[in-house]
């Protein structure tokens, strides 16, 4: 796959290039954050939250988990297969905008291994809730469970919005 690359220019200021590089895209026009890693962590982490959490034998052991023990192993997509494969059903009929948004509003604040809150606010979600498709998040979503502990990241700096969708930018 060919990946398009562009060179930009940003005015020298006291601040990392990733935040330069979100001000040349706001000063553009466009809706432009810093995620990197915390936006499709945290929407998957919103929308899978139950199923995060659901009460699997063994997973817990004290009311102080971030999450399951079997989080970051196989055993954790063969154990709640059904609940997995529902909520893709439930993804692709219905879309993440309901789903993710009623978590958000519920948890805000609320630890979960996914879920950066700092980084992960309201309108952030609800634009890329509306703004990116929801084939393309059940198909990265799908991608992340076929090995959590290292699909979870390595995602671009930027996600930048306009009137034609989404860009994700890798800043170098």
């Amino acid at each position: 796959t060919k990946i398009e690359q562009t060179t930009i220019q940003v005015a020298w200021l006291d601040d990392s290039v990733e935040i330069c590089a979100r001000a040349y895209y706001q000063n553009l026009g466009y809706e432009s954050y810093y995620v990197e890693n915390s936006l499709i962590r945290g929407l998957f982490g919103l929308c899978f939250w139950d199923i995060i959490y659901a009460p699997v034998s063994g997973a817990f052991f004290n009311p102080f988990q971030r999450g399951p023990v079997d989080l970051y192993t196989p055993d954790f997509v063969v154990t709640r297969r059904k609940l997995i494969s529902d909520r893709f059903k439930e993804l692709k009929k219905n879309g993440p905008l309901r789903l993710a948004t009623a978590i958000y509003r519920e948890k805000l604040g609320v630890a979960n291994p996914f879920v950066n809150w700092m980084y992960v606010d309201e309108q952030l979600l609800e634009t890329a809730l509306v703004k990116i498709p929801s084939q393309d998040l059940v198909r990265i979503f799908e991608r992340l469970l076929v090995d959590l502990k290292n699909n979870a990241s390595g995602f671009p700096d930027l996600i930048v919005f306009d009137q034609n969708g989404y860009r994700m930018i890798e800043i170098k």
